[in-house]
């Protein structure tokens, strides 16, 4: 692996980092959801998710602090949510 590099720096990584961590703590369903392409695939332990209208709908439930099975407040509502990526 002589000579190759990734096609990003520390720095660069550290600054996409830090503008994806603005949105999330922006609050804010809808440009948390642009991240995201329409068709995405999300995963949220037993909660499948296709594309943004639902994605914005799962962030609004996050960060209410309802719990996907059970619609209660959930006391853990920090819970990481993370997209899944679609077999091609």
């Amino acid at each position: 692996m002589d000579g190759h590099r990734p096609p990003f720096t520390l720095e660069s990584t550290q600054e996409k980092i830090r503008l994806a961590e603005d949105v999330w703590n922006s609050r804010n369903p809808e440009c948390v959801s642009l991240a995201y392409t329409h068709d995405s695939f999300w995963r949220n332990r037993g909660e499948f998710i296709v594309g943004r209208d639902e994605a914005i709908l799962l962030v609004i439930k996050r960060l209410l602090g309802v719990t996907p099975s059970s619609n209660q407040r959930d006391p853990k509502s920090d819970h990481q949510i993370l997209p899944m990526r679609r077999e091609k």
